[in-house]
Order: C-alpha cells, then structure tokens, then sequence
C-alpha cells in the first residue's frame, strides 16, 4: 500500500456411459475456448503420443494431464471481472516532445523542444490502480512519482528520483473517472505460480482540479495540467501468485518489468499561474532502477514499511471455473480419445 498526498505535495478407470454423457457436455461448454487454444495443445498431444507406441496407455495419460494443464493454464486468466496493481517498486526513464499545436502533437511534426528524462533525471513511480475489487479497495489509477520516501527524517528529503525535478509526474485519479478501457490479467504459470502480471489503461482528461495531475516538463511549482490522453501498458515479472478460488494473488515485488506510458500533457490550473505553453507528448519506459528500494532497510521519516519501501500487490479476479471442474473435463478428453485408439 502506499500513501498519496494532493494538497500536501502536490496538491485411472474406465468411466461410466453416464459420467461419459457428462463429459461430453463440458466439452460442448468449453469448445469456443479450446478453439482459440487449439494450436498449442494439439502439438503437445501429438509430441506425446508420439513418444513410444508401446507405451500408448501411458503416453495417453500423460497427453490428456498436459491437454488439461494447457486448457486449465489458458483459462486461469478468462473472464477477469477486476484486479489490483500496487507497487513502489518500479523506476522510468524517458523523453518529453513540445509542440506548439495540439494536432501537431498528435501528428508528431514540428516539434519546438525535446526534454530528456535519463540516468541523471531518473525517476522513481508508483502505482495503484484498482478496478472492480471492492475487497481491496475502491476504484482508483494512480501513477505518480514516490515522493515520500527519504532516509534524512522528513518525508521526501535527499529523495532526488521520486520528489522534486524535472519528470516529476503525478496522475491521482481516486475514482477511475478517466479511463475508457482498462485490463489486468496474470500469465505464465510456472507450475508453481502466475509470475507475470499485465496491466493496461487507456485515458483521457485527467485534470489538475479533478485528478491533480502534474508534470514537471521544467520544475516543480508550474506543473499543473491536464492529461489529456494517456495509455498505460505494463507488465510486471517475477511473481509469486498464488491462485484460490477465482482469485489469483501476489505479494512479492516483482523482479522485472517492462512496459510504457505516453500521454499527451497540457498545462493550465497552477495555482501559481500558468507560464507555459504548447501541447507535451510524454514517453516514458519502465524499469528496475529505484531509489527508495535501494534504500530498503533505511528509510525512515514518516512512511515506510518498517524501513522498506511499501509492499506490492497483484490481484485479479476472474470467473473461472474451479481447477476440480477443468480436472473432470482433461479425464473427458482421455475418454473420448481412448474411444478411438485400441489400448493394448
């Protein structure tokens, strides 16, 4: 979790005919979806049976567990209805474009200004973006820069990469009123745990009013406007999720990332005045480098986690059918197949 201040800051047996009948209409239930994975799991099937063929009963065994696991591994992830993303453990680098015209900022021609956010203005975020997860919270997209942290008593002080400076953003969104499209699902499940986590958002008309949104383009007191369009897509690696029930969960911080955001900025509403200009197409790339992370076991003032930066989270919420259910359809399948080929 981790807080955000406005004002303050910024403002095996032969199954039954009956179980049979069954099977058969699970199969009818999940035809569409074995469609689309059809590819994957026909291969591994093929590869299986293939191995020795006076080996067939076992072969046919091991061919439908890794027909079930490949449907059940596809599935995990359908039919998410909501999900979480929180972390403070990413960092981004990138370059801010100025144009004079907002078609010209949307058609990326004739820039006046390129602004370059790279290793010395490196800068650090955080993330917590809830959508249709009322157990966890309520709806909120926030991204913005992890001012708080310090190692020097007072929150944000000696704090370079989340605080004050030039690529300094801010987008606090508290009722996920910007956004026209967001999706959130974990992939790759490695036997063990879902280790990789999507989140992708789509938005418009974030303001300073509304949303306090921010961007230091130049410093950190004109920076108020207004987001006037913004695309998030990331995704986080290296995690430990975990599924019960519907609900796949990690609480690890992620040991990769990869992902973007870019937005298109104006400024207005600075409570200081209003000194700059133009129209700001913002591209910024995610990765590891963090400040307050290094600083694990250090930081101090008045928020942290007993020293350490805030503990991440990544929820989704899905409504999957139960792994007992996806079990009765991968020994279907073996039926059905076993129907055709003369065990020996």
């Amino acid at each position: 979790m981790s807080i955000y201040f406005t004002d303050i800051k910024k403002n095996q047996k032969k199954p039954t005919k009956h179980l049979l009948l069954l099977q058969k209409k699970i199969l009818v239930q999940y035809l569409y979806i074995l469609i689309k994975r059809s590819f994957y799991w026909f291969i591994k099937i093929g590869i299986t049976m293939s191995i020795n063929k006076n080996n067939k009963l076992k072969s046919l065994v091991i061919g439908a567990v890794s027909m079930g696991f490949s449907v059940y591994t596809g599935l995990a992830t359908a039919g998410v209805i909501g999900g979480v993303f929180t972390t403070d453990r990413f960092g981004y680098s990138g370059t801010v474009v100025k144009y004079k015209t907002l078609k010209d900022a949307q058609s990326g021609i004739d820039a006046t200004e390129t602004i370059l956010i790279n290793d010395t203005l490196h800068r650090d975020a955080s993330f917590d973006f809830k959508n249709n997860a009322s157990s966890y919270g309520n709806d909120i997209n926030v991204l913005m820069g992890s001012w708080w942290y310090t190692i020097n008593g007072s929150a944000g002080h000696g704090n370079t990469d989340g605080n004050t400076g030039v690529g300094y953003m801010q987008m606090y969104d508290a009722d996920s009123s910007t956004d026209s499209s967001i999706e959130m699902n974990f992939s790759n499940f490695d036997g063990s745990y879902w280790t990789d986590f999507n989140l992708m958002v789509s938005g418009g008309s974030a303001t300073s009013v509304d949303d306090y949104a921010r961007f230091s383009a130049y410093d950190n007191v004109h920076d108020a406007g207004t987001y006037l369009s913004y695309n998030l897509d990331i995704t986080a690696t290296g995690l430990m999720g975990i599924q019960t029930g519907n609900i796949i969960e990690a609480n690890n911080h992620a040991t990769g990332v990869s992902g973007s955001f870019n937005a298109l900025f104006s400024f207005g509403g600075d409570s200081q005045g209003d000194i700059y200009d133009g129209f700001y197409s913002i591209s910024l790339d995610f990765d590891m480098d963090n400040w307050a992370y290094s600083n694990n076991g250090n930081l101090n003032g008045d928020y942290h986690n007993n020293g350490d930066i805030y503990a991440s989270q990544f929820i989704t919420i899905s409504s999957v059918p139960e792994p007992t259910t996806l079990a009765i359809f991968g020994l279907g399948l073996l039926a059905l197949v076993s129907r055709k080929i003369k065990i020996s």
